[in-house]
């Protein structure tokens, strides 16, 4: 999961050969390599739904999280259990 822009080309060309890259399309990460890449965009404009800064980063990240679960099926009750421990109290209901 390729979410530092700073190191995403190293991380890149770090990856094993049959290894899988996520990343946010505008990264271009295919100029290094282009055998292992799945781009999208997964960051959304959440605009008036989350108005704290810090709170949209968590979402994303979450986002992230939920599509790695999905991809090396990983159970969702145990991300889930994992979110809900990371949120800060005041959040945790609203999961």
């Amino acid at each position: 999961m390729a979410l530092n822009s700073d190191t995403a080309q190293q991380d890149t060309l770090a990856l094993p050969i049959g290894g899988v890259a996520i990343y946010e399309e505008n990264l271009n990460l295919k100029q290094y390599r282009d055998d292992v890449f799945l781009p999208g965009t997964l960051r959304q404009d959440y605009g008036g739904h989350l108005p704290e800064a810090k709170l949209r980063k968590l979402v994303r990240n979450m986002v992230y999280v939920g599509v790695v679960a999905q991809l090396l099926q990983i159970d969702l009750g145990v991300v889930e259990s994992g979110l809900r421990s990371s949120l800060p109290r005041s959040r945790r209901s609203s999961i």
